[in-house]
This record gives structure tokens, C-alpha cells and sequence, in this order.
């Protein structure tokens, strides 16, 4: 996998530095959403705090290779850009959820499909929180690939 991040830039959350944007993107509905260092309950250092275990997994399943954030970014990005038909949902307090298939290839052949939750904050414009997860209520349609050798 590319490598979506830079790590200059991850030290500099990892310095403590909340406001420093690490990648942005132009999101459906709602133009330019950012992913900041940002804070316990919010951006990268919470989805490292919270979520990098899961992420991990998909790379571990996949049969590693990649770091766990160029996963989680590589997914924010294809999530926000070209979410699943009937999104972004609008799921309260000023927040979207977005999401799109994303399906992990083995080198085996063996496949999973994931429809990661992104949520962001439309009065910030910025990412909240990202998570792998499978929801089978939205309709599938693989929009992104990943293969992990």
C-alpha cells in the first residue's frame, strides 16, 4: 500500500501539536473536511487511542505490509470522496457519517469487504472519528480496493 501519511507530520501530533492537519480531502456534500492531530475525542490521536487495534487487524489480515493510519487514511479518503450510495447520513449533533466498501485481498485470494464508519463534524469541517467496521444494510459497491502482498 502507498503510504498516505507523513510521519513529520504524525510527530507533530505525537508532540502534543491538536491543530496540525494531516490530510484533507474534498467530501461529498460538504466540501474540504480536514483530519487533524486534534485530541483524545477526536482526530488521529483518538482513532490511534481507540481504534488503531481494529485497523491493525485488517492489515494483519491482509497479510501486513502497511501501517495501520495509511489504512485508516486510505479508507477516510475513499469514504469522503466517493461515499456509498444514500450518503452521508446525517446522524445528529452537527455530525455525517460516510462510508464505502472496502474490500481487503489476501495473497491467497481470500477476501473481506469492510464499510468503514467515518464520522465528521459539519460546523468544523474536520474528521471525528474512523473505524472498520461491517454494516450489511448499505447497499454494496466496491468503490476502493486494497490489496496487501
Amino acid at each position: 500500500m502507498t503510504p498516505q501519511l507523513d510521519p513529520g507530520t504524525i510527530a507533530l501530533c505525537n508532540a502534543g501539536f491538536g491543530d496540525v492537519v494531516i490530510s484533507s480531502w474534498s467530501a461529498a456534500n460538504l466540501g474540504n473536511i480536514d483530519l487533524k492531530c486534534g485530541d483524545g475525542n477526536s482526530g488521529y490521536v483518538h482513532i490511534r487511542g481507540q481504534h488503531e487495534g481494529e485497523w491493525q487487524d485488517l492489515i494483519d489480515y491482509g497479510g501486513g505490509g502497511a501501517l495501520w493510519d495509511d489504512l485508516m487514511a486510505f479508507s477516510v479518503g475513499g469514504s469522503l470522496t466517493s461515499p456509498t450510495p444514500g450518503l452521508p447520513s446525517d446522524v445528529g449533533s452537527n455530525k455525517y457519517c460516510y462510508s464505502t466498501p472496502l474490500v481487503i485481498t489476501r495473497s491467497d485470494g481470500a477476501t473481506s469487504t469492510w464499510n468503514p464508519t467515518i464520522i465528521v463534524s459539519v460546523n468544523n469541517a474536520r474528521v471525528i472519528t474512523a473505524y472498520p467496521t461491517r454494516n450489511n444494510e448499505w447497499i454494496p459497491r466496491v468503490l476502493t480496493s486494497l490489496s496487501i502482498h
